[in-house]
C-alpha cells in the first residue's frame, strides 16, 4: 500500500489561498477548496489503485447530498451574522479583533476543532440525531466526494456547534474563512481513497477508516481536523494499513431521496435506536 503525505501539501495550499481572505473573504473558501479537490481527485486516480472504489449506485447519492450541503452553512451564516451585529451593539466586540491575525486564526481553529469533536461524539450518542448522521455512515467505500455526504439536518447541527459560536463572538470574515477552509480540507483528507498519513495529530484517511468501520458503531476517532481531543479524552485508535469493512451495520436505501426523507419516518427512529444500541 502506498502511504502518501498528502496532508502537508494540501495544508500548504490552504494556507496560501486563505491569505486571499484579507482581500476577498467571500471568495477565499472557493479559491482554496477548488485546488484541494483537484489535487485529491488526481491523487486518487494515480495513488489509490489498490483501494476499494465506491459502488456506482452510491455516487449519485453522494453528488445529490454534495449539492445540498451548502444550504445549512448559508442559513447559519445569515442568522449568526445578524445576531452577532445585535450582540456587539449590546456587549461590544467579544472577539479579540485587535490581536494579531495569526492568533485569531489559531483561536478560531482550536475552538472549532474542539466543538467539532464534542458535537460528533454527541451525535453518535443521541439516537434522534444519529438517524441523520447515519446517512454519512452509509457509505461502503471512502473517496473524496462522500466527504460531503451529509443530511442537511446533520450539517445544520454541526454548523450551529462549530461555525456559529465563532461568528457570534464577532470574529472577522477572514478568520472564519480560514477556519472553514482548514476544516473542509481536513474532511476531504479523511475520506479520500488515498491512504494518507497524518502523523500523531492530523486526522486523515487511515485514522478515519476506523471511524467508518462496520459494526463498531464508530466509537473511535471523532476528531475534526486533529486527533488531539481523541487522545485527551480516550477515544483515539491508532491507524493501521488494514482495510476494514465499512458501512452502517444495517440495511439502508442506496438512492438519495429515501436517504433524505427516511430519517423523518417513525420506523427509522426505532431502527436507528436499535442499531445504535446493538453496536455500543
Amino acid at each position: 500500500m502506498i502511504a502518501f503525505h498528502l496532508g502537508v501539501l494540501t495544508l500548504a495550499i490552504t494556507a496560501y489561498v486563505s491569505a486571499l481572505a484579507f482581500v476577498a473573504p467571500e471568495l477565499a473558501f472557493l479559491l482554496a477548496i477548488t485546488p484541494v479537490v483537484a489535487l485529491v481527485t488526481l491523487a486518487e486516480r494515480h495513488l489509490a489503485a489498490a483501494e476499494p472504489a465506491a459502488p456506482p449506485e452510491d455516487r449519485g447519492a453522494d453528488l445529490a447530498f454534495a449539492l445540498l450541503t451548502p444550504i445549512a452553512p448559508a442559513l447559519v451564516a445569515t442568522g449568526a451574522a445578524a445576531l452577532a451585529i445585535r450582540l456587539a451593539s449590546v456587549t461590544g466586540a467579544l472577539w479579540p479583533v485587535h490581536a494579531p491575525w495569526a492568533l485569531q486564526a489559531l483561536a478560531a481553529f482550536v475552538l472549532g476543532d474542539f466543538a467539532a469533536y464534542w458535537a460528533h461524539r454527541f451525535v453518535h450518542a443521541n439516537g434522534a440525531l444519529y438517524r441523520f448522521h447515519e446517512i454519512h455512515h452509509s457509505v461502503r467505500a471512502l473517496y473524496w466526494l462522500n466527504a460531503l455526504r451529509f443530511h442537511p439536518v446533520d450539517t445544520l447541527f454541526f454548523q450551529l456547534c462549530t461555525t456559529a459560536p465563532v461568528m457570534l463572538l464577532g470574529a472577522p470574515p477572514s478568520v472564519i474563512a480560514f477556519a472553514g477552509v482548514v476544516g473542509q480540507t481536513a474532511t476531504f483528507l479523511q475520506h479520500t481513497r488515498v491512504p494518507v498519513k497524518g502523523g500523531a495529530l492530523l486526522h486523515t484517511s487511515l485514522a478515519h477508516r476506523l471511524h467508518h468501520r462496520e459494526g463498531a458503531f464508530a466509537v473511535r476517532n471523532f476528531g475534526g481536523t486533529t486527533l488531539l481531543w481523541d487522545r485527551l479524552f480516550g477515544t483515539h485508535e491508532a491507524p493501521t494499513d488494514a482495510r476494514p469493512r465499512l458501512g452502517p451495520g444495517r440495511a439502508l436505501p442506496r438512492a438519495w431521496l429515501p436517504l433524505l426523507f427516511g430519517p423523518l419516518s417513525p420506523r427509522s427512529r426505532t431502527d436507528g435506536h436499535r442499531s445504535k444500541r446493538s453496536h455500543t
